[in-house]
């Protein structure tokens, strides 16, 4: 079994040194065991030592085998101090989320302090698609006129992701 694990850790670690996209390292790592190997990168990517790159080849690897069990994993990374990590989960979940995930963010796009951040979670609001999302995202459109980085209000994709769910 340990075997099997520096197998996968391998394939991780070397997909990243050789510049392999997290994609094609998920897809290598899907041909393991999917039970063995969901369990072993559930462990793996509680490790502060972990690159950011692992991480999310780990990451997509969890969405592809359980994808309700990976939102559940994803959903607790949220609680993180590292406002990287944070936009990078938030960012996969506008990937692989699903309606199990817009209550949390809901909440954060009310409460996380940092506006790109909050910018990203109305885009994942709108990638996912759940109609309940709407009020909060309403919210938003109207008082969230902090900016992210690159000068985008939070309102103006807030407004964005309003329109992609009113399509639906």
């Amino acid at each position: 079994m340990n075997e099997v694990k520096d197998d996968i850790d391998a394939i991780i670690r070397e997909g990243v040194k050789n510049f392999v996209s997290t994609k094609v390292i998920s897809e290598q790592l899907l041909r393991f065991d999917h039970q063995v190997l969901f369990d072993f990168l559930a462990n793996y990517i509680s490790d502060p030592t972990l690159g950011r790159l692992e991480w999310i080849a780990a990451i997509r690897t969890l969405c592809q085998i359980d994808r309700i069990k990976a939102n559940n994993l994803l959903i607790e990374a949220l609680q993180v101090n590292d406002a990287d990590k944070r936009f990078r989960v938030v960012r996969l979940l506008g990937e692989y989320g699903t309606e199990q995930v817009v209550p949390t963010l809901v909440k954060m796009l009310k409460e996380e302090p940092e506006p790109g951040i909050r910018l990203m979670v109305a885009i994942t609001l709108g990638a996912i698609g759940d109609k309940q999302a709407i009020p909060a995202l309403q919210w938003s459109a109207e008082h969230d006129h902090d900016v992210d980085h690159e000068g985008v209000p939070v309102s103006y994709e807030a407004k964005q992701a309003i329109k992609r769910l009113e399509v639906l």
